[in-house]
């Protein structure tokens, strides 16, 4: 049993090679950053990105990923994207900005998250001002109630004490966190400056139970109801659409805190979008971030809060708020669907790291709530109808590829990738780029065109189609084939294709063209044909 501090699992570093990988995937290089679409964004939060990251001296990326989380933040409750009737994602991002200490994530964060602070300090105004007024109402009311006491009447109701309303947290307990949504029930955005620290607490002991914590930031995720039953002053509190959008800063060093090997099995890490840019040299720059660009950016996020939620047509409750279902055109969600099917074939493809499988799965929603996002962000700009149209999904896609490509990078940072995966991934390479998507030819030949391809190939033909065997027996979409087309030993023969997982036809069928071909020369001889399937068709 390892040691505990703080709630963290200590352990001995030949344990912790042991579980996250041998020393060979520990080394691995880190795959290069991706570059972030900026052209996939709203014009104001891409302009700030640009001119921003010119002043703060750091990546784009920082400002990009924090305005689009702030974006998702102020639509809030009010709107969700209808997939299907049975299949609505809301309007949550969880996002970590990841680079080494001074590199501008703070700034960046800071930057991006203007708009909310200035309307926080707005209705803290507006607090201020109101509970000044409810002192003078109550010390009034205490004075009637004296005096209908003393005529034996009953008094006024006493003045309603008015609320904190709020649009984001820090540093929050859980049940700080419920009440606060209950009374800020549009959403809120929760900043962390370190993120890290926050998803290492939900392990500690808390009075109500080990990772109750963690339950409520799930539920949080996917927009389900959240009900507290604590004895406190305010008694039961139920959330029914729980809404809050999460953005925070993690160090390199630290990111073992969101993706602890072997303890996601919940899938919460999964859940976070993860930016680990290429740092950027830091330098003294006279480029200022002109008052015009921040007054568009902040048009915008006041433009989304605006969007007023709907009216629940069984209770009627005008306390609770509604999303209103935003449908996506004919266009969009043919195009939706060809990512989705795109996103569940690239999990299944041969050298897919399967510690990605998490992610990948919530990647698929992910993209429909990108997409809301930027057809609100179109709403709020140009008044458009409120539907998800083509341009708004082809650009949540080109997001949704930066944040798979930089899942790669990160967790191939932590944990190294595998030599064999690697392989398999350069063997599809290769396949893609021949005919047919299948290659035939001599062992020999075989093996000399993948040790070209990949570095990672044993250093023996017999030792590489033991591999292949491997690979295609992991993976549908792989067919590999190897044996003779004769008696004679010169005649052995490696085939590879690369199929559709649901392609029936067999794979003989497929390739007799190539067979016969190769074979013309042995014809007389009438060979017999010996060959060792290792993987067939379904």
């Amino acid at each position: 049993m390892p040691d505990r501090i703080d709630g963290i699992d200590i352990i001995p570093v030949e344990e912790y090679f042991s579980k996250n990988g041998n020393k060979a995937e520990k080394e691995a290089s880190l795959p290069k950053a991706p570059r972030f679409p900026l052209e996939a964004l709203p014009k104001p939060i891409a302009e700030l990105s640009r001119v921003g990251a010119e002043s703060i001296s750091c990546p784009e990326d920082y400002l990009a990923v924090a305005g689009l989380v702030v974006a998702a933040s102020a639509i809030g409750v009010s709107r969700v994207a209808r997939v299907k009737s049975s299949w609505l994602e809301p309007s949550i991002i969880f996002a970590a900005l990841i680079g080494p200490s001074g590199d501008g994530k703070s700034p960046a964060e800071q930057e991006a998250t203007l708009p909310i602070v200035r309307k926080q300090k707005s209705l803290f105004a507006k607090y201020k001002l109101a509970m000044k007024k409810y002192e003078e109402s109550l010390r009034e009311h205490k004075v009637r109630e004296k005096k209908a006491n003393k005529e034996e009447r009953v008094a006024d109701a006493p003045p309603d004490k008015p609320s904190f309303e709020s649009v984001f947290v820090q540093d929050v307990t859980p049940e700080a966190l419920v009440s606060a949504l209950s009374k800020n029930p549009r959403g809120l955005l929760r900043i962390e400056d370190e993120l890290g620290g926050m998803v290492a607490s939900f392990d500690q002991y808390k009075s109500g139970g080990k990772g109750r914590e963690r339950d409520m930031w799930l539920s949080i995720w996917t927009g389900h109801q959240i009900k507290s039953d604590r004895k406190s002053d305010e008694g039961t509190l139920y959330v029914p659409n729980p809404r809050v959008s999460l953005v925070g800063n993690v160090q390199p060093k630290m990111i073992h805190r969101l993706l602890p090997y072997g303890e996601d099995h919940d899938g919460f890490a999964a859940r976070i979008l993860l930016s680990y840019p290429e740092p950027v040299r830091v330098e003294w720059s006279d480029t200022e971030i002109s008052c015009e660009f921040r007054r568009k950016y902040q048009k915008l996020i006041e433009g989304l809060y605006k969007l007023e939620a709907g009216l629940n047509e069984e209770t009627h409750d005008e306390d609770v708020s509604e999303p209103v279902e935003i449908s996506f055109t004919a266009e969009a969600k043919g195009r939706f669907s060809e990512y989705f099917n795109e996103t569940t074939a690239e999990a299944r493809a041969p050298g897919f790291d399967d510690r990605l499988s998490y992610p990948w799965a919530k990647f698929r929603g992910y993209c429909a709530r990108v997409a809301l996002v930027l057809s609100m962000c179109r709403v709020a700009l140009e008044d458009a109808e409120e539907k998800i149209i083509l341009d708004d999904v082809e650009n949540a896609i080109k997001i949704m590829n930066y944040f798979k490509a930089m899942a790669r990078r990160t967790y191939a940072g932590l944990y190294g990738q595998r030599p064999d995966d690697r392989l398999a991934a350069a063997v599809v390479e290769l396949l893609e780029d021949l005919p047919g998507r299948r290659w035939y030819g001599s062992p020999s030949d075989g093996f000399t065109k993948i040790r070209e391809a990949s570095e990672d190939a044993p250093a023996s033909a017999p030792e590489l189609c033991k591999k292949l065997e491997k690979i295609a027996a992991d993976h549908p979409v792989l067919r590999f084939e190897h044996g003779r087309e004769s008696s004679r030993e010169r005649n052995r023969y490696w085939l590879l294709e690369l199929v559709d997982d649901e392609d029936p036809a067999p794979l003989e069928t497929k390739i007799q063209t190539q067979k016969t071909a190769s074979a013309a020369s042995a014809a007389s001889e009438n060979p017999t044909k010996t060959v060792k399937k290792v993987r067939t068709a379904r």
